[in-house]
């Protein structure tokens, strides 16, 4: 099979931030009054975007204001638990380099807010 690009999800496929994830959504539900199963909330958000969880969790009635407090909340607490362990899963940056040694372009795709994109790929 030959291939003509690359394109990667972000978030547990490229860097292993998925636990730092998953407690900075378990402890900002909590603040918010809502305890959750990791499982079960894995399985019903995996491919969401932040708002789109908290309206989920928090109800469709979260004022705008409310899921921009929210949303911001995890993803400080997110980057900040995240900010000491940043790096690649092992083998990833051989097969980078194996893959643009092919003259593959490659591309990340994520439903992670804009901020956390260079943060994790940084």
């Amino acid at each position: 099979m030959k291939y003509r690009a690359l394109i990667f999800d972000m978030d547990g496929t490229l860097v292993h931030n998925m636990p730092t994830h998953n407690q900075a959504w378990q402890d900002t539900l909590a603040e918010a009054g809502v305890q959750i199963d990791l499982e079960e909330f894995n399985r019903n958000t995996t491919g969401k975007k932040t708002r789109e969880i908290l309206r989920l969790m928090l109800g469709a009635q979260l004022s705008e204001d409310d899921i921009t407090y929210w949303a911001e909340r995890k993803e400080a607490l997110y980057r900040q638990r995240y900010s000491c362990c940043r790096e690649p899963l092992p083998g990833l940056l051989k097969f980078l380099e194996q893959a643009a040694a092919l003259g593959l372009p490659m591309a990340v795709a994520t439903a992670s807010p804009p901020d956390n994109i260079p943060f994790s790929l940084d």
